[in-house]
């Protein structure tokens, strides 16, 4: 997998707890309107009851009154008088059908309905259970015969001394309770209503003369367990009425065994849900798209540095040591470009110094070996002749010359390489610095070349260090070495000591040619000499300078040159003299 892939899997695991946090909250509200209707429903229902009781104890209580009036009069019922009680009753009460005088066997005495007077009456239940003694009593839901209208009985026993004298009967018309229950939801889908006994819905909000084929609920029904006396609570159910699924509860009306009941279109309910659910999942799914778009797009804005170091890795493993990045910034890819191509110019520089090593290494080596292979010709070609070697001490004394300056070389080249490698001991020691500084110079002083030398020394007394006296002397040597090397004939070369605070200060200034100011640093590299001396060779493998400043760094101190082309090069050197 390349980046790419890897940073849009990242950001599709860092988005999947994002997403099950929307989806969970989605949920979490879901659930919680659901709760707070069927809360509701359970409140509505339970105000359901509360009112159809209301109702009931109102019918009986108008019941008890009339039985108490009949029971007042001497002598038998008279039915004429009775009914005109019933008829008053009846127009008091508009959700009533009829009302009845029962005698106890069950014959109409007196009603409302001139039908039913004479006959005994169709409610032989509600009669049987009076006479067992309950004298408060509702049936269940009929249609009477040769009636459109579904109505139920409320009755009720009126006694004297403990004695069944008759049973007053309220035909309750099922259409007509609306007015007593409560009002309907603002919601035009919501339904509530009464179950009897017989899991008949006596009255439905949305249908109330909806014809009795059509008000038996199923056997899977919830009401079932409510009629059995458990409230119940549900969220998906469907009936003929109403096939849509709802979600509402039910609770049981105690007294009379019926049930009442409170629902809402559950699609209806959850539609507002539905819609912002559909809004919040339009909104991740955008930001779904736009982060794994930005992320894709800072794959791209990756993978280009990072193809741009394999392809500049590929040259330069290639040979193309110029090859570089080119990366700048602040990120931490801008840096490793930076950091590879400083590595890479390094490289290039090594191999740089190098190829100088081996040309310089080849043409100061060659130099020695010309003349040694010169004698030794001339040699091979007088032993065969037979001829002594004229002046064969001074052929032997060049030969020595040239090889002792062939070892120098090695010695050099084996000296710059324990600098590399951090090999070159040193034997430190408390020395005098003006001593070794002295002894460095005494032979150029004693020489009397072509050179004119002065020592200036501000101060007389002894300046001691912890130093290697051999390796400062070399690197004092070197220096004057090379002051000698780039001045003419007859010029000075100037040599200053001095302290200051715990410092020692020694400059060394000749009147050569100077070195360019792009120089005055890459001089102090290996292999690395001047180009600005014109007309002759002033020889040497350039590591002089590279060792003396290695020397010096060991001692604590530092050396630098300062020089413009022309007027010379003042070399300068300081070292400590703490910690004696």
């Amino acid at each position: 997998m390349g980046v790419r892939g890897k940073l849009i899997a990242l950001m599709v695991l860092a988005l999947i707890p994002f997403l099950a946090l929307q989806a969970f909250q989605i949920i979490a509200r879901y659930e919680q309107r659901i709760d707070a209707h069927l809360q509701a429903s359970q409140d509505l229902a339970k105000a359901i009851s509360a009112a159809f009781v209301n109702c009931l104890d109102t019918i009986w209580s108008m019941e008890l009154a009339l039985g108490n009036a009949v029971l007042q009069w001497d002598g038998p019922v008279d039915p004429r008088k009775v009914e005109a009680l019933l008829y008053a009753q009846l127009r008091a009460h508009s959700t009533l059908r009829a009302l009845s005088w029962i005698d106890p066997e069950g014959v109409v005495v007196a009603s409302t309905d001139s039908k039913g007077t004479g006959r005994r009456t169709p409610d032989s239940e509600s009669l049987r259970l009076i006479n067992l003694g309950q004298d408060l009593v509702v049936s269940n839901l009929t249609k009477p015969p040769g009636q459109q209208a579904l109505t139920f009985t409320v009755s009720r026993g009126i006694r004297r001394d403990g004695l069944l004298v008759g049973v007053i009967a309220a035909a309750v018309d099922a259409k007509k309770l609306g007015q007593v229950l409560p009002a309907a939801p603002a919601s035009p889908t919501a339904s509530f209503g009464l179950v009897d006994q017989n899991a008949l819905i006596v009255f439905h909000n949305l249908d109330p003369e909806m014809p009795i084929t059509k008000r038996s609920l199923p056997a899977w029904s919830p009401v079932y367990r409510v009629l059995r006396g458990e409230a119940v609570t549900f969220r998906n159910t469907r009936s003929e009425l109403t096939p849509e699924p709802r979600a509402g509860a039910s609770v049981p009306i105690g007294l009379i065994g019926w049930a009442a009941f409170a629902t809402e279109d559950l699609d209806k309910l959850i539609a507002p849900l539905k819609a912002e659910a559909a809004r919040e999942v339009t909104v991740l799914a955008l930001v779904c798209f736009l982060s794994l778009l930005a992320t894709s797009l800072l794959g791209n804005s990756l993978l280009r540095p990072i193809q741009a170091l394999r392809q500049a890795a590929q040259n330069i493993s290639g040979g193309n040591l110029s090859a570089r990045v080119g990366l700048t910034g602040q990120d931490e890819l801008a840096t490793t470009g930076e950091t590879f191509d400083r590595m890479a110019e390094r490289i290039q520089e090594l191999e740089a110094t190098r190829t100088r090593f081996m040309q310089i290494a080849a043409h100061e080596l060659r130099n020695p070996m010309t003349p040694v292979k010169g004698f030794l010709s001339l040699l091979r070609r007088r032993i065969a002749e037979g001829r002594p070697l004229e002046e064969q001490d001074k052929v032997i004394e060049v030969m020595e010359k040239e090889v002792d300056r062939l070892s120098t070389l090695l010695n050099e080249i084996l000296e710059a390489f324990r600098v590399r490698e951090g090999r070159l001991p040193l034997n430190l020691e408390k020395i005098d610095l003006a001593v070794v500084l002295e002894s460095a110079i005494q032979p150029y002083l004693a020489s009397q070349g072509q050179h004119r030398f002065t020592l200036d020394r501000s101060d007389r007394s002894a300046i001691w260090i912890l130093g290697d006296f051999k390796r400062l002397r070399d690197v004092f040597d070197n220096l004057l070495s090379n002051a000698v090397k780039y001045s003419p004939d007859g010029g000075e070369i100037r040599v200053t000591l001095k302290t200051a605070g715990h410092q020692a200060g020694i400059s060394i200034s000749d009147s050569g040619v100077g070195i360019p100011k792009d120089q005055l640093t890459k001089v102090f590299d290996g292999f690395y000499r001047a180009n600005n001396l014109t007309g002759r060779d002033p020889g040497g493998l350039g590591l002089g300078l590279f060792i003396c400043r290695d020397v010096i760094q060991r001692h604590g101190g530092r050396i630098w040159a300062e020089s413009t082309a022309g007027p010379g090069t003042t070399i300068y050197v300081e070292l400590p003299m703490d910690g004696l």
